[in-house]
């Protein structure tokens, strides 16, 4: 085993075992707000919620070790877009422990969307059905694109280890992608993400003990969203088409719940629980349907792996 392997065992290792211990430690300490639930809730008894402050700080905690412990070189993209996310993952905490206005959240998104394609990370030439975009038109649309997929990370986080069991998945096969394309750090960066996560899921997971709440599943649509333009922007071949087919399961059942209530002429900012997923749990169960999902989205990133292979 080389030193690179080496260095992403001990990366999955470190991550996994200090995310479950300080997960531990919020909840023994009680240092976490309540979630009451709701009628609009899919579970039905008070929970804790923000625990995914945890793997915000591993994960931050473990880039910033690479930047001025370890002295590896590190990307000023792959700063920013964590940078971006910390403050993200700030507001999302603020709204964990009290309630956060949908026009304040918006605005933060918008801006660090803004803020990471004025940095240059855009998708570049889009082709939709064999007609190249104009490469104008390529900042709105990834701003639209970060947007989109941190919002739906956010709504999919609604039942027992949907979003940290995927999110599992998600930063593996991008690990996986960006190992292929010799982009070391970001797949170091994944891994402690995926470890980081592995650490959480058995307090989320299959009986959850705390919810990530909108400071992890903010924190973690972000970075799903902007890793893959560093991979992109850095002159590989993954591509959104590549992205979008790791990311569907979640990308069409958001999309396709928030249409269907547009058509129906309901608010589609209220918080409700319409999403095919919430459906589907409360006829078989949280876990069968956290499961069916996962495979979903394995099935999507093995598929996109053998694309790019």
């Amino acid at each position: 085993m080389d030193s690179l392997q080496l260095s992403l065992v001990y990366t999955l290792v470190a991550t996994t075992t200090s995310t479950g211990l300080i997960t531990y430690l919020l909840l023994q300490f009680g240092l976490l707000s309540i979630d009451t639930p709701g009628q609009r809730s899919s579970h039905s008894t008070p929970t804790p919620r923000g625990g995914g402050l945890s793997f915000v700080l591993i994960v931050s905690s473990y880039l910033a070790c690479l930047l001025f412990i370890i002295d590896r070189k590190i990307s000023d993209s792959l700063v920013i877009v964590l940078i971006c996310g910390i403050i993200l993952a700030t507001v999302g905490l603020a709204d964990d422990r009290r309630s956060v206005s949908k026009t304040t959240r918006f605005l933060f998104q918008l801006t660090l969307s803004i803020v990471v394609v004025l940095w240059g990370l855009t998708w570049g030439d889009l082709e939709i059905f064999g007609v190249i975009l104009p490469e104008s038109v390529s900042p709105f649309l990834t701003v639209l694109w970060i947007m989109w997929v941190t919002n739906t990370f956010n709504f999919m986080d609604g039942i027992n280890g949907m979003a940290s069991l995927n999110g599992i998945i998600f930063a593996t096969v991008l690990a996986v992608l960006a190992y292929a394309n010799v982009e070391t750090t970001i797949c170091l960066l994944l891994l402690a993400i995926a470890g980081s996560l592995i650490g959480f899921l058995p307090f989320n997971f299959p009986k959850a003990k705390v919810f990530m709440g909108d400071c992890g599943s903010l924190f973690l649509g972000f970075l799903f969203a902007t890793i893959p333009l560093i991979i992109h922007s850095n002159g590989h071949t993954l591509s959104a088409l590549a992205t979008l087919a790791i990311y569907m399961p979640f990308l069409f059942d958001t999309s396709f719940t928030i249409l269907i209530r547009f058509i129906k002429k309901e608010n589609i900012f209220e918080a409700h629980r319409t999403h095919i997923y919430q459906r589907l749990a409360t006829r078989w169960g949280h876990g069968i349907v956290t499961l069916l999902y996962s495979l979903m989205s394995t099935v999507g990133g093995v598929l996109t792996i053998y694309k790019a292979s």
